[in-house]
């Protein structure tokens, strides 16, 4: 995910932070599960592509979002 990030002492915390961390629990292992906002960053890279997995809830967020696999994972 892509994000407000701050950092203060040792301690790292904002949005990006948050919704990061959420991803990583949708993550299988070896696997990447992405953001809309990072998805469409690298939608033109030539050597990577990704899928849709559908739209889940957060915890702390009144919205959904759309979450993608990076396909190389499927490929293992």
């Amino acid at each position: 995910h892509q994000g407000d990030v701050f950092i203060e002492g040792k301690d790292i915390f904002g949005d990006g932070v948050n919704i990061t961390s959420r991803l990583n629990n949708f993550s299988p292992k070896g696997g990447i599960v992405i953001s809309k906002n990072v998805a469409d960053d690298i939608s033109n890279e030539k050597d990577i592509s990704v899928f849709e997995i559908g739209k889940y809830y957060l915890k702390g967020k009144k919205k959904s979002l759309n979450l993608y696999f990076e396909d190389q994972y499927l490929k293992l």
